[in-house]
């Protein structure tokens, strides 16, 4: 393999590691050790911005660097969710939901081979970051009324994201279909065209013939 293609390879190595640090900050949450997994988190936020950002100067992105990216980035969040929810419950059903609309986003992006990522996707990408950064400083004697407050309010919005995409997915196949019977019509009035033209030409042939068949 050559270098070059070697390097432009480093956006995608990026982009893995995030799925090697996942496992270790579930285990770490198992055995109550923060810290590391804040650290990790860090390195991980680095390495996404840096995926994104060599992909577009080397100009290698591609669908499938997309769907890997998004992908793995859902991976790392629900692992950050695991293994702050064995401390607090209440973050198991941000997790259960934040699983879901995974699955989904994987499910919707294999039927219509395309991601648009939501302004509500967005807002709540935020949301739940907030979330976890105020669970971690509850870990460390922040009141955990805000982590309450925060994470009801995250769920709220998680199940407004997962109908918008379910919306935004079926908005997509109605497009897809409109564009194929648009397709479908078109190429009916070309042929229709095409034998109305040889329609003409076998007409206009029968009439040289019979003014020829006269003379």
């Amino acid at each position: 393999m050559k270098r070059n293609d070697i390097v432009k390879k480093i956006p995608n190595y990026l982009t893995l590691l995030r799925l090697i640090l996942a496992p270790i900050i579930i285990i770490l949450g198992f055995t109550k050790h923060f810290i590391p997994i804040i650290i990790l988190i860090i390195i991980a936020a680095i390495t996404d911005f840096l995926d994104g950002y060599l992909a577009k100067k080397w100009l290698v992105q591609s669908k499938k660097g997309q769907k890997l990216d998004v992908t793995i980035s859902k991976v790392f969040i629900i692992s950050i969710l695991l293994s702050l929810a064995l401390k607090f419950h209440i973050l198991f059903l941000p997790l259960i939901l934040e699983i879901v609309i995974g699955i989904s986003n994987l499910y919707y992006f294999n039927k219509t081979n395309s991601y648009k990522v939501l302004e509500i996707g967005k807002i709540k990408s935020v949301l739940l970051f907030a979330t976890i950064i105020i669970a971690f400083g509850c870990i460390y004697k922040l009141p955990t009324f805000f982590l309450k407050a925060i994470g009801y309010s995250s769920i709220n919005l998680q199940i407004l994201t997962l109908i918008s995409y379910y919306i935004n997915y079926k908005n997509i196949l109605f497009e897809k279909e409109e564009k194929e019977n648009q397709k479908n019509r078109d190429k009916r009035t070309t042929d229709l065209e095409d034998k109305t033209i040889m329609l003409d030409k076998i007409e206009d042939l029968l009439k040289d013939y019979e003014k020829n068949d006269i003379l």
